[in-house]
C-alpha cells in the first residue's frame, strides 16, 4: 500500500483503526461518506463498478480526521486482503478480497440511498431490467438465479439493466437504477452457453474466488427512472421447462413486502406504498431450469411493439396459477454441533435484523427468537444446548417444542449456508 503514515479513524465498534493513507468518497445525495484505501488499484476497481453516480474523493488528514462518521471503512490488512467496518453490520468482516470488500461498500451505498428522505418511499431487494422498453422487476429466493438471469438478459440487444440487488421505489410506482454493476456467482454454471460465457469474459471486471462484477455496457446510469410494469418471481426447479404463470394478487403483494427495505417514511407508509405498487404490476411466476430458455421467454413476453404488458404475456405463453416449489426443511439432530459460517454477517435495517452473505442480494429476516439463537451460534453449539438457554427466556413453552423449533431453524440455516455443521 502506498504511504506509511497512519491516519486515525473510528471504526464501527468505537475502536481506532491505524491504517495507511485513506480517502473519503462523498456520493451525491448520500450524507455519509465511505472510506477506502488511497490506493490506485482499489480506487480503479471501485470506480469501474459505478456508472453515472457523481462523487468526489477527499484525502483523509491525520490531523483533521473524517468530516462525517462514515457508512463504512475498508481497512487494508496486508497481502491484498481487507477488513470491512460498516454501520449496518454487527461486527467487521475480515480477510476479504478486493472485489468482496467493494461488495460491502456498494451494499451500504444502496441501503443509505434507500434511507434518504425524498420522493422515493422504500427500496426493494430485487433486480430490474428494461425489456422492450418496459420496466420489469425480477425477484426470487436465494439461489433462484436472479443476478445470473439479469446478466444474461443484459447481453441481448435492446435490453437495459437497472440493477441486480436494490431498486429504490418512487411514490408514483417508478423504480430507480443506482448505476451499480451486477455481480455474478463464479464460475458460471456448466449449462452456460458459449454466447453468454464469451459475453461474461469480455465484460468481467473485479472478481474474486466466488463473485465477479459484470461491467456491461447495458447498465443504466445512476438515477435512471422507469415505470415498473411487471414483477417476475423466479422459481428455479430441476428439469423444469421455462414457463410463465399467473401470480395471485396476495402473493404479489407478499413478494413486494417481504423484499422491501423500510425507507425514511416508516413501515406503515412503506406497506401502503408496497400495496400501491403491487396493484399497478402484472405479477408472474417464472418457473425454469435452463437460463437461455428463461431469457428467450422473457424477451418474447415483452416485445417493443406497444402492446399492453398483460396482453403481450398472454400471447407469449398461457399462464396459470401454480404452487410454490416445496423446499426441504431438514432439522438438525439435537446433538449435532454447528456455528456461524465464515462470511455471514448480521445487517441492521432500522429495528430489524437480517442475515447476509457478502455477494448475495437476499436478506434472511431474524425474529427476536432467531436473533437469540444466532447470538449463541458465535461458538460451536448444539440444538439441545440452545433449547436449554431458550427455556429460561420462554418458561411457558414446552421444552420439547423449543427443541424441535430450534432443530428446524438450524436445519434451515445449514441448508442456506449460514451455519457450518460439524460432525
Amino acid at each position: 500500500m502506498a504511504g506509511t503514515d497512519s491516519n486515525g479513524i473510528s471504526g464501527t465498534e468505537g475502536e481506532t483503526l491505524s491504517v495507511p493513507d485513506l480517502c473519503e468518497m462523498h456520493f451525491a445525495g448520500v450524507p455519509s461518506p465511505v472510506v477506502l484505501p488511497d490506493d490506485p488499484s482499489v480506487l480503479h476497481a471501485f470506480d469501474q463498478c459505478i456508472v453515472g453516480w457523481p462523487y468526489r474523493r477527499v484525502p483523509l488528514s491525520a490531523e483533521q480526521g473524517g468530516s462525517t462518521p462514515p457508512l463504512c471503512v475498508i481497512e487494508p490488512r496486508g497481502q491484498g486482503r481487507f477488513r470491512a467496518h460498516s454501520r449496518y453490520l454487527d461486527e467487521p468482516l475480515d480477510n476479504l478480497f478486493p472485489a468482496t470488500a467493494i461488495c460491502v461498500v456498494l451494499a451500504d451505498l444502496s441501503q443509505a440511498y434507500s434511507d434518504l428522505t425524498g420522493d422515493h418511499v422504500f427500496g426493494l431487494h430485487c433486480g430490474g431490467v428494461l425489456i422492450g422498453g418496459r420496466g420489469v422487476i425480477l425477484a426470487g429466493e436465494r439461489r433462484a438465479g436472479k443476478s445470473t438471469l439479469v446478466a444474461r438478459l443484459s447481453s441481448e440487444a435492446g435490453t437495459e439493466l437497472l440493477g441486480d440487488d436494490v431498486l429504490p421505489v418512487v411514490a408514483d410506482g417508478s423504480v430507480v437504477g443506482l448505476g451499480l454493476a451486477p455481480r455474478l456467482r463464479l464460475p458460471l454454471p456448466d449449462t452456460a452457453t458459449p454466447h453468454f460465457t464469451t459475453y461474461v469474459k469480455q465484460w468481467l471486471g473485479p472478481f474474486d474466488d466466488r463473485y465477479g462484477y459484470l461491467l456491461t455496457p447495458a447498465l443504466a446510469p445512476h438515477g435512471r427512472r422507469v415505470k415498473a410494469e411487471a414483477l417476475i418471481l423466479l422459481d428455479r426447479r430441476p428439469a423444469a421447462p421455462a414457463a410463465l404463470h399467473a401470480l395471485p394478487a396476495d402473493e404479489l403483494l407478499r413478494t413486494v413486502v417481504e423484499r422491501s427495505i423500510a425507507g425514511p417514511v416508516g413501515p406503515e407508509a412503506m406497506f401502503d406504498a408496497a400495496r400501491e405498487l403491487s396493484s399497478r404490476l402484472v405479477g408472474l411466476r417464472l418457473v425454469y431450469s435452463d437460463l437461455d430458455e428463461a431469457a428467450a421467454l422473457l424477451l418474447g413476453a415483452f416485445p417493443a411493439d406497444g402492446r399492453n404488458v398483460a396482453d403481450a404475456v398472454a400471447v407469449a405463453q398461457p399462464i396459470r396459477s401454480v404452487p410454490s416449489a416445496t423446499h426441504s426443511d431438514p432439522g438438525l439432530a439435537p446433538s449435532v454441533r454447528c456455528r456461524r459460517s465464515v462470511g455471514t454477517a448480521t445487517r441492521r435495517i432500522g429495528d430489524a435484523a437480517f442475515l447476509w452473505r457478502v455477494g448475495d442480494g437476499m436478506l434472511w429476516h431474524l425474529n427476536p427468537t432467531a436473533q437469540a439463537i444466532w447470538s449463541l451460534l458465535a461458538r460451536p453449539t448444539t440444538a439441545r444446548t440452545i433449547a436449554r438457554h431458550l427455556s429460561s427466556l420462554f418458561p411457558n413453552e414446552p421444552s420439547q417444542s423449543l427443541l424441535e423449533d430450534t432443530m428446524t431453524l438450524l436445519g434451515r440455516l445449514a441448508e442456506e449456508g449460514f451455519v457450518d455443521v460439524r460432525t
